[in-house]
């Protein structure tokens, strides 16, 4: 009933931060982008006769916005990591519909900033190196958003630096009290992969 409503709601409020949310969230700051996770929004149900049947508690994975370009986009953040975004599946992967960025979640993005000057961005799990531009164009004309991502690309980015990015080569001098992840990703190539003699990424 109604205390289980609250509680809910409370819940999505107090929600932990989900370690796929922590590294896109890195990746933009890198780039100077002010970053805001799990962005609560209320979303209606609808009866498959179009009736409205009642509403619950939902998120825009990130909301991002640039002080100085201003370029601002809502980011989904799919880390399904067992996956890869190969041509011999490209099919399969374009019939999944919780790919598809509704227009509730375009709705509440409108409402946060105010007008509809906004990017859309998905980061998934991988998608094959071989054909990675290809596969990349294909998602964002299926699925209608202005960019798409996967994590090998943000990783590689974060370690070694993209000057197109403005994103500076990874310091694991540097002590990064304010995020575990990139603390994390600092003991990992500090104390594991140097010592294996190999490359981070």
């Amino acid at each position: 009933g109604y205390i289980n409503k609250i509680y809910i709601e409370i819940k999505y409020l107090i929600k932990m931060p989900d370690v796929n949310e922590e590294i896109v969230k890195a990746y933009y700051e890198a780039q100077g982008y002010v970053v805001k996770t799990n962005h609560y929004y209320v979303k209606r149900k609808f009866s498959e006769d179009g009736k409205k049947k009642g509403q619950g508690p939902s998120d825009i994975d990130l909301v991002i916005i640039h002080p100085i370009t201003k370029d601002k986009a809502i980011i989904s953040v799919k880390g399904w990591h067992n996956d890869v975004v190969r041509k011999s599946n490209i099919k399969n992967w374009l019939g999944k519909d919780n790919l598809k960025i509704d227009s509730q979640t375009i709705e509440a993005g409108r409402s946060f900033f105010g007008d509809d000057n906004f990017r859309k961005i998905l980061v998934l799990s991988c998608i094959d190196k071989k054909d990675y531009n290809e596969l990349k164009k294909e998602l964002e004309e299926s699925y209608g958003y202005n960019e798409v991502l996967d994590f090998p690309k943000l990783l590689n980015d974060l370690v070694e630096g993209n000057e197109e990015r403005q994103i500076p080569k990874f310091n694991d001098s540097k002590h990064y009290r304010d995020s575990e992840f990139l603390q994390t990703l600092r003991l990992f190539i500090k104390h594991y992969l140097k010592t294996k003699g190999r490359k981070p990424v």
